[in-house]
């Protein structure tokens, strides 16, 4: 029944889709009153669809936007916007991938109303360009030309207004879509121009322009051409310590989203052996983020989830020479703990991210599991979650994350022989 129900709404949503596309393709370019109204009238329906239900085909969205761009001109700025906002529901909502042609002409659309149109425009105009890029960007040949064009000018005066706080925000959410194949593809000056303005922006009065600012270089972080760039790293980890501090939720959240992306670079240099970032990336900055995280772990909800997220990846990145050293040994039993504590309680995301984090820390087989006192502390929470909780998702991570200590690895690291059985 359930099944049937959700085919009607799709089905339904479809079919009002359907007559949207069809009153827009009918329509010729004009001029006046007469003809903005219908117009304004059909961007209205486009935009109250509900695009979290997958109803809109790839060519099907080409014919559509292609015609938006042909009727809407430029001199209306309102129906611009309203343009653009179809633009990033069909994109990026709908994830379509558009051909060639299609991404040629709604890249020139939208460039020129950046330079045209008045400025209380940009932000919706910089969404569709961000969506469109986000989606597409590694199959449009002409992102990187287009990137080069506005870093050239256009986007770091904006950034440098601070009048316009909202919009300084919204270019920065842009720039985290630039995407990594894109990103490699511009100009040197170009890359070090983004990452040198996103650092400046991360210390920023306004809260908007500084969450935005933190997670795009929580974007930028996992760039394979950046990932492995140690003093970028130190960089974009010290701009998210510091913003993991901020009063504001919004900072924190978008920060702890950022340690977890951070996190997850710092995982991918230990697998692929990168010997000389292991090397040169400093313990004690690696330290303060393992301390921050814990932090994070006991925060806002909203920023709990990347917290433990970050704990199982530092977890599992930490090295037997470091965990050696001062201070390391103790920083590892309050991670284990505070996800234990995240495991047993809190919201299922957060439940869901504790256990997922807990298996990601049994992947390194050079942590003491079996031979520490939280071992059972680990082992009694994950069964408990198993047996009891309701949720469906987080019983499936704790059992995923029982098995992998099973996985050729002797029974020591359960810590005794009924702990071995229990969790058999």
């Amino acid at each position: 029944m359930a099944a049937m129900d959700e085919r009607a709404i799709v089905e339904a949503e479809r079919q009002r889709f359907r007559q949207c596309s069809s009153k827009l393709m009918s329509m010729v370019a004009g001029e006046g009153e007469a003809y903005k109204t219908p117009l304004n009238s059909v961007l209205d329906q486009f935009i109250s669809l509900d695009y979290c239900i997958q109803f809109v085909t790839d060519k099907e969205a080409s014919a559509i936007l292609n015609k938006v761009c042909t009727l809407v001109p430029l001199k209306y700025e309102l129906l611009v916007t309203k343009a653009c906002q179809v633009i990033v529901n069909i994109v990026a909502h709908q994830q379509i991938t558009l051909n060639q042609d299609t991404l040629d002409i709604l890249l020139e659309y939208i460039i020129t109303a950046t330079k045209t149109c008045q400025s209380w425009t940009l932000p919706d105009t910089l969404r569709a360009l961000g969506a469109i890029v986000y989606e597409n960007g590694a199959n449009c040949g002409k992102v990187g030309i287009v990137w080069n064009k506005l870093l050239g000018g256009p986007a770091p005066n904006l950034l440098q207004s601070t009048s316009q706080n909202a919009l300084r925000s919204c270019m920065c959410d842009c720039l985290s879509n630039i995407g990594s194949p894109v990103f490699e593809l511009l100009a040197l000056d170009k890359r070090i121009l983004c990452i040198t303005m996103l650092l400046g922006l991360s210390v920023d009065e306004d809260y908007r322009v500084k969450s935005s600012a933190v997670r795009a270089l929580g974007v930028y972080v996992v760039y394979p051409c950046l990932r492995e760039d140690v003093l970028f790293v130190a960089d974009t980890a010290n701009v998210i310590l510091n913003c993991l501090e901020d009063a504001s939720v919004l900072v924190r959240m978008k920060a702890a989203w950022s340690l977890g992306n951070l996190s997850d670079a710092l995982v991918m240099n230990k697998d692929s052996s990168d010997a000389i970032f292991l090397q040169d990336f400093s313990d004690m900055l690696l330290q303060r983020l393992f301390t921050s995280a814990i932090k994070a772990s006991e925060d806002n909800d909203k920023v709990k989830s990347n917290g433990v997220r970050a704990i199982g990846n530092l977890l599992r990145y930490i090295k037997p020479s470091t965990m050696s050293k001062s201070g390391f040994t103790v920083l590892v039993e309050q991670s284990v703990q505070a996800l234990v504590k995240n495991v047993i309680g809190g919201t299922m995301k957060v439940r869901w991210n504790a256990c997922y984090a807990v298996g990601n820390m049994f992947k390194n087989a050079d942590l003491p599991v079996g031979s520490s006192t939280w071992t059972s502390d680990v082992y009694d929470a994950l069964l408990g979650v198993v047996a009891d909780c309701k949720n469906f998702k987080v019983r499936i991570n704790a059992a995923l994350a029982i098995a992998i200590p099973l996985r050729g690895r002797s029974m020591e690291t359960y810590n005794s022989f009924a702990q071995y059985g229990n969790a058999w």
